[in-house]
């Protein structure tokens, strides 16, 4: 019964965004956005067999993609589209890989097309939909309302133990290790503090556009400071720095209005710390514990860094895999022990906490600069724009900021939560947008204020 629930659940957000799209594209792409940030990809039709599960995320997709392929006058923008060669040297480096991957050639295949068929799909349809300001805004907002649920219901879970998951997704059990952490609709506390630092980012974004309607000035604030307060309740330092970093890119590229709109961050947080000082022996805490190799927490962290050593030992063994790694998703079939130069004694690698190390093993070096060229070309792209423009300086800062938030995040963690790459390519393209991009450059006639033209004054014969 359950189980039908759950189904009916998933058809029926499917037909209601359905309905949207038909009668306005760029609309339903905001409802889309706000579904996929939040909803768990716990939510799914299960499949038996090699066929992948239907979860709520490639749901939504496979209809956004129905609707986007009838209109070709999104399908003609992808040429003047950003970072479309980007992902197809990825995708073409990937694929390359694949063929000659170390495991088994369809799990290897599931995993090429997990990210090409769902996230490049995603960014193609959001990046060539997105050319109006008004719609950009109408995407952040919905990213920026759906972070605040799952900010949301963070908080409700550290204080009341409550997880809407854990209650109400049939046969959903969590991993081994994370029954006392707080996920809220995440399914790690590191992404979940991803996404917060992620979050206030955007929060303060939408804030620096002065917009009306709804979400208001308080609803902004709220979704800052809840983001802010989740993120610590995911206790991982990662997203932590994820924050300060990002708060250093706003400080940098932003105006003195916005510097001065950041330093109510730090004064909430010496607020916190005087009404509640156990905020501030956590941190102490963690603190040390990273510097303390023989600790656990500083095992964590060297161990992130040892990633690069043991990507690049593997992949020099053949020519081959120097140039094209092990395949996509060999990470988890590849029996690996490592020496750890921290500690005198052995490791089963059985975790890639560092998404870049990962792309080196996996795709090799080649490989490896084409997850740099994407992930970091973007964001240089993007800060280059934020830096260069006058108007939404601000907002642009902030976002900015919240891209700086996962790409820094991807050295700690890698990043398996769906909703994260929503979340990362909606602010991506609607970035592109603000930041005038698409803006059509004018020719030097339209600057020239003309005179009107005067008709000659006709001689008129008196008789």
């Amino acid at each position: 019964m359950a189980e039908l629930l759950e189904i009916g659940v998933i058809l029926g957000l499917v037909f209601y965004l359905a309905v949207v799209l038909s009668r306005n594209f760029e609309k339903g792409l905001a409802h889309a956005v706000f579904w996929c940030v939040w909803m768990t990809t716990f939510l799914r039709i299960q499949t038996n067999g090699v066929l992948p599960e239907l979860t709520i995320h490639r749901l939504i997709l496979v209809t956004l993609f129905i609707f986007w392929i009838r209109k070709p006058e999104y399908r003609a923008r992808l040429r003047e589209t950003p970072l479309v060669r980007s992902f197809g040297f990825w995708a073409i480096v990937s694929a390359a890989s694949l063929l000659g991957t170390s495991i088994d050639f369809g799990d290897s295949l599931k995993a090429y097309l997990d990210f090409i068929a769902e996230v490049g799909v995603f960014f193609v349809i959001v990046s060539t939909t997105l050319r109006k300001r008004e719609d950009a805004i109408r995407v952040l907002r919905a990213a920026a309302l759906a972070i605040t649920i799952v900010a949301f219901f963070g908080v409700i879970e550290h204080y009341k133990g409550f997880n809407p998951v854990d209650a109400f997704i049939p046969g959903y059990a969590r991993e081994d290790g994370t029954g006392h952490d707080v996920l809220s609709t995440y399914q790690h506390r590191i992404l979940l503090g991803t996404g917060m630092a992620m979050g206030f980012s955007v929060g303060l974004a939408l804030l620096a556009l002065n917009l009306k309607g709804f979400p208001g000035k308080k609803m902004l604030w709220i979704t800052v400071i809840l983001c802010l307060s989740t993120c610590f309740f995911a206790q991982s330092r990662g997203p932590w720095l994820a924050c300060i970093g990002s708060l250093c890119v706003m400080a940098w590229l932003g105006s003195t209005k916005l510097r001065k709109r950041l330093l109510i961050i730090p004064i909430l947080a010496a607020l916190t710390v005087v009404i509640k000082p156990g905020v501030l022996d956590s941190l102490s805490s963690k603190a040390e514990d990273t510097m303390d190799t023989d600790s656990f927490k500083g095992g964590t962290f060297q161990y992130r860094l040892e990633l690069w050593r043991i990507a690049w030992n593997q992949v020099t063994l053949s020519p081959h895999r120097f140039l094209l790694g092990y395949g996509p998703g060999s990470g988890r079939g590849v029996d690996l022990e490592w020496s750890l130069s921290y500690r005198s004694r052995d490791m089963k690698i059985e975790s890639w906490d560092n998404q870049f190390a990962y792309d080196l093993f996996r795709c090799g070096v080649i490989g490896a600069i084409a997850s740099l060229n994407l992930f970091v070309g973007m964001w240089w792209r993007l800060f280059k724009l934020a830096k260069n423009s006058t108007d939404n300086r601000d907002a642009l800062a902030a976002l900015v900021g919240a891209v700086s938030a996962l790409v820094f995040m991807m050295s700690n963690v890698y990043i398996f939560a769906r909703q994260l790459d929503y979340f990362l390519w909606s602010v991506v393209a609607s970035t592109f947008v603000l930041a005038g991009y698409y803006d059509e450059p004018k020719s030097a006639e339209e600057f020239i204020e003309n005179e009107p033209v005067r008709e000659p004054l006709r001689a008129e014969v008196i008789g």
